[in-house]
């Protein structure tokens, strides 16, 4: 899909707003320069102070509207153009590439060398991820990039409730997902999929839709989960598409 242009002509919008900009300043300050000069010499330093005093603030005022305008201005073309991609311009037949989060950009927790089955991963570690990255969930990898689970904030809350009241401070991944009581665990994290780079939206539903209370489903070379993760794509970013 071609990227979206930019809203406007933006070198006008540029050269406009630093030729009005600019001259204004100048202005501003040969007046001011000027009010001081020609001011009585008795009368000289009240003049400079009520200048300072009212030119002072001026300044400040334009150099806070014109970084509000521009960085208001990326700010909305970025959530205008994000709004456009995920509501209409997207449907089952575009790349996952459109629509996946790159591992670049992915906040996730990774398995030190050795650790198999999580005993190292402190539960609290992965709440605090989850709160920094802004996100409901923490995929869980290891030093090779392999995929081996996704934690959802809200199955660590659920297991800190049947803590009753004891913190999850010496609980670990290991300890949650081997509970014995509550086998689901087990399975809710390790509901996901694999599609290859080269796979369109369509595929990643389909994927994620065949197998059970699956929610994320991972992008690799080839679609196999054996190799590293490229790209990440949530239930949530899907129910968007046509």
């Amino acid at each position: 899909m071609a990227k979206q242009p930019k809203y406007g002509n933006t070198r006008f919008r540029d050269q406009l707003a630093f030729w009005i900009i600019l001259p204004s300043f100048a202005g501003i300050l040969a007046i001011s320069v000027l009010m001081v000069i020609y001011a009585a010499p008795d009368n000289r330093e009240e003049v400079a102070r009520l200048v300072f005093s009212a030119v002072l603030p001026l300044f400040g005022t334009w150099v806070g509207t014109v970084l509000a305008f521009y960085f208001a201005r990326d700010n909305f073309e970025a959530a205008s153009e994000s709004t456009l991609r995920l509501t209409g311009l997207l449907n089952r037949s575009s790349a996952v590439a459109e629509l996946m989060i790159p591992r670049s950009q992915m906040v996730v927790h990774t398995l030190a060398d050795g650790d198999t089955d999580g005993s190292g991963v402190k539960l609290e570690d992965l709440l605090e991820k989850i709160k920094v990255s802004g996100k409901n969930r923490i995929p869980i990898l290891d030093k090779n990039d392999l995929a081996h689970f996704v934690l959802h904030k809200s199955l660590l809350d659920e297991y800190a409730l049947l803590q009753e009241g004891r913190a999850l401070r010496d609980k670990t991944l290991h300890n949650m997902l081997g509970d014995t009581g509550h086998p689901e665990y087990k399975e809710l994290a390790g509901a996901i999929g694999f599609v290859s780079v080269s796979a369109n939206l369509g595929e990643a539903r389909d994927k994620m839709n065949a197998i059970p209370r699956c929610n994320d489903v991972f992008v690799s070379a080839s679609g196999k989960n054996e190799e590293p993760v490229v790209g990440w794509i949530t239930n949530a970013q899907l129910s968007t598409i046509n």
